[in-house]
């Protein structure tokens, strides 16, 4: 069997999406098959930002696949540009109804939707979500998605709930004590922590805190929502346990920003330029693959005997 067919783009310039994604889940000793929906020059957070789609892989593959008689056992989906991307994705799940379909809705942050992004998107995202075991949208995603703003993140989830999503994750949310007049979805990252919501299918609930770590007023590198997901769902696929996989995401994600930041922060007192602001991978993967090898010790927590 195969754990993850991960359908996010390659950036040339900027760590985020599938760069991140792969080797995160591969250090987790999962089976993957990552499928770049488009080729980007660079992630959001550099100007002049060029992108082809690469409509019809995820087609081709799901043809391949049935040919070979292999069964996905997830899809992890992440930032689509391309209105035919969301229909691939649909059609997927419909070939392969077993299939755990993890979205994560990367529409926008810190209150706006991201302008390289077409507005028929939104509506796209939104019918995505009556095919998502799980959900994972950050306030400002959850705020477009429901088209309102939501201060209590029960409703919020609740919300997504009756748009189709059976797991809601809501992440990177004010921590309880911040909520208030202007908290909740789509309110700006200016508190010094922050909660991840979980309710379940069953009406379960479980809440995260964390940490916020920054430059000024930079609380958010690009790719920290990608980590968050890629983490998440890999501790999910492994352990079955969503408790334990908001608890590892929630760490390594904020370990993951700490050693972004003290680069940055060197940058800054040394006077040189410092941006666009981003996760550093080539500093954070070896870091976080160190914990990832503690977290099972001899790697028996995982396993292996997955089925072709």
């Amino acid at each position: 069997m195969l754990d993850a067919v991960i359908y996010q783009p390659i950036t040339a310039l900027g760590d985020c999406s599938l760069k991140i994604s792969l080797p995160l889940l591969q250090l987790m000793g999962l089976r993957t098959a990552p499928l770049a929906n488009s080729v980007m020059t660079s992630s959001g957070a550099y100007p002049g930002l060029a992108a082809n789609s690469a409509c019809g892989l995820l087609t081709d593959l799901a043809r391949q696949l049935q040919k070979l008689q292999i069964e996905p056992r997830s899809l992890l989906t992440g930032y689509t540009r391309d209105l035919a991307l969301y229909e691939e994705i649909q059609q997927f799940k419909q070939q392969f109804p077993a299939c755990l379909v993890c979205v994560d809705p990367v529409l926008g942050d810190n209150g706006k939707m991201y302008g390289s992004l077409p507005a028929q998107a939104l509506a796209a995202a939104v019918k995505l979500l009556k095919i998502a075991d799980f959900v994972t949208p950050n306030a400002t995603e959850t705020q477009l998605l429901l088209g309102e703003k939501v201060g209590d993140w029960r409703t919020a989830a609740q919300k997504l709930q009756q748009l189709g999503a059976k797991n809601v994750l809501l992440k990177d949310w004010p921590a309880a004590t911040d909520v208030g007049a202007g908290a909740g979805a789509g309110a700006k990252k200016n508190q010094s922590s922050g909660c991840n919501y979980f309710l379940s299918a069953t009406g379960e609930q479980y809440t995260s805190t964390f940490a916020r770590y920054g430059i000024g007023e930079v609380t958010a590198y690009s790719g920290t929502g990608d980590c968050f997901a890629a983490l998440f769902w890999g501790t999910y696929l492994r352990t079955g346990d969503y408790r334990r996989a908001m608890e590892q995401a929630g760490k390594l994600t904020g370990l993951a920003v700490r050693v972004s930041n003290d680069f940055w922060r060197k940058q800054a007192a040394a006077g040189q330029t410092a941006g666009p602001y981003s996760l550093l991978w080539q500093h954070c993967l070896p870091v976080l693959a160190q914990e990832l090898a503690g977290e099972g010790g001899d790697f028996q927590w995982m396993n292996l005997s997955a089925k072709r």
